[in-house]
Formats: C-alpha cells, sequence, structure tokens
C-alpha cells in the first residue's frame, strides 16, 4: 500500500464522504432504504451509510488501541478473515438506528475520523508496527487499509460509489 501523508488522507476521506452523500441526496427516502438496491451485498444506500460509519468508527477505534500500545481490533478482523461476518452484523445493528439518528451519527464518525487523522503528527503518522503482525506497517498504513480499498488507501467510500451511481442511473431511467 502506497504511502499516504496525513492531508492526503483527510481530502479522500472528505472528497469520498461528500460524493456518497451527494448521490444519496439524490434519492426519496423510500428509495434510500429499498433492500438490495446496492450491487451483489443485498444491502440499501441506508446500509451502506452504516456499513461506511462501522469502518470509520473502527479506524478510530484502532488509533486509541494504537495509542494504548493493544493490538488494535481491527487486526483480529483481518487476520481471521471476519470482514464479511463484521460488515453484516454492522449493517444489522445499523438498521435498528432511526434514520435522523443514523445520518447523525455517520456524520460524527466521519468528522472524528477526519479530525484524529489531522492532529496526528508525522512522527506517529509514520510509527512502525509494534506489535506482532503479518502485515508490519506503519500506523497511516493501518489506518488506511482499515477505511481504504484496493490499491486505494482511504477510499473505501469510493469503493461504493459505482454501486450507487448504477443504481440512481436505474431509478432516473424508471423516471
Amino acid at each position: 500500500m502506497s504511502r499516504v501523508t496525513q492531508e492526503e488522507a483527510v481530502r479522500i476521506l472528505r472528497q469520498g464522504s461528500e460524493r456518497v452523500r451527494g448521490l444519496s441526496a439524490r434519492l426519496s427516502e423510500e428509495d434510500r432504504a429499498r433492500p438490495g438496491s446496492l450491487g451483489e451485498g443485498g444491502w440499501s444506500v441506508d446500509d451502506l451509510t452504516g456499513h461506511l460509519a462501522a469502518w470509520e468508527r473502527l479506524a478510530l477505534q484502532a488509533l486509541v488501541d494504537w495509542r494504548n500500545r493493544r493490538t488494535p481490533y481491527v487486526e483480529r478482523i483481518f487476520a481471521e478473515r471476519g470482514v464479511d461476518a463484521f460488515n453484516e452484523r454492522k449493517v444489522w445493528e445499523w438498521r435498528s438506528v432511526p434514520r435522523r439518528e443514523a445520518e447523525s451519527q455517520a456524520r460524527a464518525a466521519h468528522e472524528a475520523l477526519v479530525g484524529a487523522i489531522g492532529g496526528i503528527d508525522d512522527e506517529e503518522w509514520g510509527e512502525e508496527t509494534y506489535y506482532p503482525t503479518e502485515r508490519p506497517r506503519t500506523l497511516g498504513e493501518l489506518l488506511g487499509s482499515v477505511v481504504g480499498a484496493r490499491g486505494k488507501p482511504f477510499g473505501h467510500a469510493d469503493d461504493h460509489v459505482a454501486d450507487l451511481e448504477a443504481y440512481i442511473r436505474e431509478k432516473e431511467a424508471a423516471s
């Protein structure tokens, strides 16, 4: 994974979030809640919001764990190949949260992560893994992998944009 600066990480996270929010805003509340509207996972647009928030919270927890010299919980998810189970559990939890509260929680998680990353100094950002792991990396690389996509650290939101755009095209074509 390529090295990304804190400033680049913040820019990528903000742009991805703005893109998902902007696309989502083009849909009615009913269309946002429609199960099975995004990709093969059977998620709704609201589920996607929760999914992204869950991973941003996980990145925040990884930062807290790192600073407290605990092996970040996310490392266990990665090592046990438990990403799909984590995603499923978090989406189901998210569905029980009222929409307005869910949107508020998602924005808060995003802003907290962006703020936390912006507050990391260069030395800490570049610090190497202090715990045993098959994938040694820096703090910045760890956080980039938690909220990243294949080949794009911090690009998790961008990884879901194509499904969201396809759904919007389908809805607009049907109108």
